[in-house]
């Protein structure tokens, strides 16, 4: 959700839902076109309503990548990863010492 106001009306603020928004145009006023057709007429500029929603949609990344506090108790501190060493086996290579099946 955006925080916007309405064009006229500065401190009667409402919240707008990012995903229904297809567009954003300055008419000379800004013009938000929602997926329902409707149009709101905001006092934002149009730069200020991309950022809003920009910045949003990164706290939605940025809390979506964070690790949560179940998964950092179980992780061992150092390394995530096995220690056992890597074998790269070629086709029809057999280790020494295996015979065919």
């Amino acid at each position: 959700m955006i925080i916007l106001h309405h064009l006229g009306r500065p401190h009667n603020a409402f919240a707008l839902n990012r995903d229904l928004i297809v567009s954003v145009e300055a008419r000379p006023d800004t013009v938000i076109t929602l997926t329902s057709g409707d149009k709101l007429l905001v006092r934002e500029s149009p730069e200020e309503v991309v950022e809003l929603f920009r910045q949003g949609r990164a706290d939605i990344l940025a809390h979506a990548m964070s690790p949560r506090p179940y998964e950092r108790a179980q992780r061992p501190p150092g390394r995530h990863h096995s220690d056992a060493p890597l074998t790269v086996i070629k086709p029809n290579h057999r280790p020494a010492g295996q015979r065919a099946t």
